[in-house]
């Protein structure tokens, strides 16, 4: 359901009033790639697996790990001839989630349940010294989920699940000053349970997804309840936000809004630009969106709709845009479904094709490789990390 009816100006409002009480990338020398994995392997896992990041060579993956409430880890896995090892886990203090890898290769920022813990990559991949540099935080159960990076490697935003809000921090200042002080900037306002973010290729815009929209726009609840513990709910909600505004003013950097399916938890936007992504978990859907359509001023927008499986999580684009993937996660564990990955050619082509991968254990994240065709996704509930070549 479009927010036709809503100016942009008292969106913008509502959504500041609710938050108060509660580039182009670098360039780096990159190492020569690794050897991609030529068949289908798996990688077991000491505990759940989250999140994922991969270095640019392809040569190391970190992995977030849940053990339980205050205790997480990240696996570090090294790419040995094509075959993905486990060698050694950092661990942390709390549970671990969404990650993101800063654009030269030196910061991992995880989110946990303490906050955004920031790590050394070149120690992680070691094994040498305290990889652990600090951990970012404004206080309180603020329910951190995902990260990410600006390619200039200034800011680090991260969901805050629990207080719908974007928190904003100066990851430069952060890193001058050994991560002791405070290096927040501010919060950007959006809907109930923010979780999903994703830069556009320039870097300009971070788009945001959030599982429903705010109560004070109050939309009809059109989306079903998810599980026996939930109930009717309004869509949920994408945001557009200026990363440059974002760096001076969070609570005004919102620029462009949309509803966005029913429980919309990931975000990626296609390597040219052109289009911008969301799994809608609730209603079993991967939805597209022309990034066109998310200019500020325009109310006119238009969602295709591609049938997934059973709650649909994690989200891939491969790097040449030939293909786009997600989990079909069965999370509530519907009787009678599959969970596994499903994916779609999205070429020149008007027609799209699916290909379905069963995969039991709660398949929650995405990444494809850099530069290559090998997927990889966690088993959450199966504690595993998958890779899957999807061919030419």
């Amino acid at each position: 359901m479009p927010i036709s009816s809503f100016t942009m100006s008292r969106l913008v409002a509502l959504l500041c009033l609710i938050a108060l009480p509660l580039s182009a990338p670098a360039a780096f020398a990159q190492a020569t790639p690794c050897k991609e994995p030529a068949t289908t392997a798996t990688v077991d896992m000491p505990a759940a697996p989250f999140g994922m990041a991969s270095t640019a060579d392809a040569c190391w993956i970190f992995v977030s790990l849940a053990y339980d409430k205050g205790h997480g880890g990240i696996a570090v896995l090294h790419n040995e001839n094509g075959a993905f090892k486990l060698v050694r886990v950092q661990a942390l203090d709390a549970a671990a989630f969404g990650e993101s890898l800063s654009s030269d290769g030196k910061l991992l920022a995880v989110a946990t349940e303490a906050g955004v813990s920031v790590l050394d990559a070149a120690r992680l991949e070691s094994g040498d010294g305290t990889a652990l540099l600090g951990t970012l935080s404004d206080g309180g159960d603020a329910g951190y989920i995902e990260t990410a990076v600006t390619a200039d490697g200034h800011l680090l935003f991260v969901s805050e699940e629990s207080n719908r809000r974007l928190g904003v921090f100066d990851l430069a200042k952060a890193r001058e000053h050994d991560f002791k002080g405070d290096a927040l900037i501010g919060h950007v306002p959006t809907g109930l349970g923010p979780v999903g973010l994703a830069f556009s290729p320039d870097g300009n815009a971070l788009y945001s997804v959030s599982e429903v929209t705010p109560p004070a726009l109050k939309l009809p609840a059109s989306c079903d309840a998810e599980s026996a513990q939930q109930r009717q709910h309004s869509p949920g909600l994408l945001i557009r936000i200026d990363t440059a505004k974002a760096a001076t003013d969070p609570a005004k950097a919102a620029i462009a809004f949309a509803s966005a399916g029913c429980n919309p938890v990931r975000v990626a936007v296609s390597p040219d630009g052109s289009d911008v992504w969301v799994t809608a978990r609730g209603e079993n859907a991967l939805l597209r969106l022309s990034t066109a359509d998310m200019q500020p001023g325009r109310t006119d927008r238009h969602w295709n709709r591609y049938a997934a499986g059973p709650s649909p999580v994690g989200l891939a684009i491969r790097g040449d845009g030939q293909q786009v993937w997600v989990t079909d996660s069965n999370r509530f564990q519907k009787a009678g479904e599959q969970a596994g990955l499903a994916g779609w050619e999205i070429g020149s082509s008007a027609s799209a094709k699916r290909f379905s991968i069963p995969l039991d254990g709660f398949p929650r994240e995405l990444i494809f490789l850099p530069r290559s065709q090998t997927l990889v996704t966690t088993l959450y509930a199966g504690k595993k990390v998958v890779f899957v070549p999807t061919g030419k």
